[in-house]
């Protein structure tokens, strides 16, 4: 599994017009995509920031989503003025020490 993590700072005043854009337009428009496996938003109200991290198959699925990310949505012209900053990273989603199987006993 692979992950998209965008990390979004709201223009100051607007971090609730960026997190409702993001949870009810931006990131259902990626579930259509292929290989797309679930989303989560998280809100840090207090550093007028917010968190996207998008879940995909394959790593193909990941590089074929670059075109439609949260990134390049919040570009347009309509939602820029909202928007102060924007990073993504990929990220290769590994399961936790504890979820991992010990090896063998030899």
């Amino acid at each position: 599994m692979h992950a998209r993590v965008t990390r979004v700072q709201a223009a100051p005043g607007h971090l609730g017009e960026v997190a409702h854009l993001l949870r009810y337009s931006l990131l259902p428009a990626l579930r259509a995509a292929p290989g797309f496996l679930r989303t989560e938003l998280l809100v840090a109200p207090a550093a007028g920031r917010c968190l996207t991290v998008t879940y995909w198959a394959t790593p193909a699925a990941l590089e074929a989503s670059a075109a439609r990310t949260v990134a390049g949505m919040l570009a347009s012209a309509l939602v820029a003025p909202l928007v102060a900053a924007v990073e993504v990273e990929d990220y290769e989603v590994r399961p936790p020490a504890s979820a991992a199987r010990p090896p063998p006993p030899a």
